[in-house]
């Protein structure tokens, strides 16, 4: 078919609804604890009041040996509400301190490097919507997937998984 055939009303201003109503909007983000930037952030107070809440700080100076990984839960945590969120609406805001945390179940964190147990879930607030999330930590890396679905879990279907990648890739 030509252009006003059935393939013109998928790229037509119906495509996005359709599309948001079929597929799953997730969101994925990965941070990497041994990169030497990420290490040491959450002492970082100017970093912590341009991305945090008063909530959010509060929980990552709970734990004083894992604050750095705590940390970079919540960043992963809105930063894969972000990208699940944003598409479905393209011009939200990417401002972190504007999105809150709330967290449903934390599980103390694990120093074994082969968990991969989601061990925290919980919703990101946005002025875009809400995002439910799940994360887990290693002490090398933390993973977060997001669903922007609605519900307090990810869409049946989708697959955790982390692959380690070689030092120095």
């Amino acid at each position: 078919s030509g252009p006003k055939g059935p393939m013109r009303d998928k790229s037509s201003n119906g495509w996005p609804a359709w599309r948001n109503g079929i597929l799953p909007v997730i969101g994925n983000d990965i941070v990497d604890l041994r990169l030497s930037g990420n290490r040491g952030k959450s002492g970082d107070r100017r970093f912590l009041d341009r991305v945090c809440t008063p909530e959010e700080k509060a929980f990552i100076g709970e734990s004083a040996a894992h604050s750095d990984r705590r940390l970079w839960v919540v960043w992963a945590a809105k930063e894969a509400a972000y990208k699940a969120l944003a598409k479905r609406d393209a011009f939200m805001d990417a401002i972190p301190v504007q999105y809150r945390t709330v967290f449903h179940y934390v599980m103390p964190i694990d120093d074994d490097a082969s968990r991969r147990l989601p061990s925290f879930q919980g919703r990101v607030q946005t002025p875009a919507g809400e995002a439910f999330f799940q994360a887990c930590s290693t002490p090398y890396q933390v993973h977060c997937l997001a669903g922007a679905g609605g519900g307090d879990a990810l869409p049946a279907g989708i697959e955790w998984r982390i692959l380690d990648l070689p030092e120095g890739w």
